[in-house]
């Protein structure tokens, strides 16, 4: 039989790689090229060896941070082929332009626009902008390698949702009111803030293209002066985030973390250096046994890894009343209200989660009697007058679990997080929530 000829994509794969190859080059030569006729360019300005290292030093390394983090930035949001394109026409009209004009300025702005092609080319490729908030396994995408299709239910929270809720305990739940298989994801992490939700949820979004959207809510997330959601607005905020966290800022440090995101290709740098993206065996066991979940559930393998792990972390609840419920009021409470640039985060998540057209579900986790006396009762106040009316502006269901097992000690694992039989129970309860969403059956109400 006579070979097959090239498809017009594999054609396209081999012209784009030359291309791409090409720009490389020609990149890596201006990079080299100040090296080369360093000697000559201080004979001509008449530059000191001082002058001449923040060259080719400093003026380098800050100029490709700061346009790396706008170009890592517009390529999820624009075409990238045109976004792509722009920068090496740019690079293509710079030396007739230098040649036009003899001047220093246009030579200064000449060599910054020629760091800029070249820092937005390498974020694109090497996907820098994603290491920094790299803490839970997802994050990593395993998920997008291993899921099969469109997913069913997408899981999005802080680790309180990777404890309680199992997507293989949900699965076999779903396919049983579906009468097909179902597939969900937990892409929940530690320390969830409503920015990384959203780093999280552009990913998701476009390779799981889940059909409903589970997003978890607490008091603890929508209020600025919580300390971890103040550190959050330092490692996870993108670009555009910034004027509205300039809003919340309340202090001098709230203001400088606001700014952090200038410099954040820096610490990515740093990080893939220093190794921080590998994950630690129990979060592989998660992303690749669990989908994401703290738990799993359905063979023997999950029920001696629950074990094991519970074992392992057998004195958690003693420590966590002695180490973290103390605090909680102090640190996660303190001055509370609800507000910017919190509110706005979580309306555009939910935006971006319908304009994919999944179907997003608010859901307030369980948490112990311990754990619950400790919230103000104003800060709870404030906070069930604010999901009212974020449901009634979105439209969104509520699955308010907050309260259903104060004083059953043996469903959590510690005061704020559920142990393998809370997790069970709470994903059974999630199952029946999310089945009318996914088949447009009326959802039950007053849960």
């Amino acid at each position: 039989m006579a070979n097959a000829s090239p498809s017009p994509l594999a054609k396209g794969a081999w012209y784009t790689l030359v291309i791409l190859t090409l720009v490389y080059v020609s990149n890596s030569i201006d990079r080299t090229a100040m090296s080369i006729l360093i000697e000559p360019v201080k004979a001509e300005f008449k530059l000191s060896d001082s002058q001449l290292g923040l060259l080719t030093g400093l003026a380098f390394g800050l100029t490709y941070a700061l346009a790396g983090l706008p170009m890592g930035w517009l390529i999820d949001r624009v075409n990238r082929t045109k976004l792509l394109a722009a920068p090496q026409a740019g690079r293509a009209v710079r030396g007739p332009a230098i040649g036009a004009y003899d001047a220093r300025l246009m030579r200064v702005l000449a060599a910054i626009f020629s760091l800029l092609g070249l820092a937005h080319l390498l974020s694109g490729a090497a996907g820098l902008k994603h290491l920094g908030p790299v803490r839970w396994p997802t994050d990593l995408y395993a998920a997008g390698l291993l899921a099969e299709g469109d997913v069913d239910l997408l899981i999005l929270g802080s680790s309180r949702a990777a404890f309680g809720l199992a997507p293989t305990a949900i699965d076999p739940c779903l396919a049983e009111r579906l009468g097909r298989p179902a597939q969900s994801w937990s892409w929940s992490r530690a320390n969830a803030s409503l920015w990384s939700q959203r780093l999280v949820a552009r990913a998701a979004l476009r390779r799981l293209r889940p059909r409903v959207v589970v997003v978890e809510v607490a008091p603890e997330m929508m209020s600025p002066h919580h300390y971890e959601q103040a550190w959050n607005a330092v490692t996870e905020a993108d670009l555009v985030d910034v004027p509205s966290c300039l809003q919340g800022a309340f202090n001098a440090e709230t203001v400088g973390a606001c700014f952090f995101p200038l410099v954040r290709p820096l610490d990515n740098l740093a990080r893939t250096f220093e190794r921080r993206p590998s994950a630690p065996p129990q979060l592989r066991w998660m992303a690749v046994h669990a989908r994401g979940g703290q738990f799993c559930f359905g063979s023997p393998a999950c029920a001696a890894h629950n074990a094991r792990f519970e074992e392992r972390l057998r004195f958690r609840w003693d420590d966590r009343l002695a180490e973290v419920i103390p605090k909680v009021r102090a640190e996660r409470f303190i001055d509370y209200r609800v507000g910017a640039p919190h509110t706005d985060a979580m309306l555009a998540l939910l935006a971006e989660i319908e304009a994919v057209g999944a179907a997003p579900l608010l859901l307030r986790m369980p948490v112990h009697a311990v754990y619950a006396a400790e919230v103000p009762p104003a800060a709870e106040a404030e906070f069930s007058v604010y999901l009212a009316s974020l449901q009634q502006q979105t439209g969104a269901e509520l699955l308010d679990a907050d309260a259903w097992w104060r004083d059953a000690r043996e469903r959590f694992h510690d005061p704020d997080h559920l142990s393998p039989a809370g997790a069970e129970a709470l994903s059974a309860a999630l199952c029946e929530a999310v089945a009318p969403l996914i088949t447009g059956a009326p959802s039950p109400r007053g849960r």
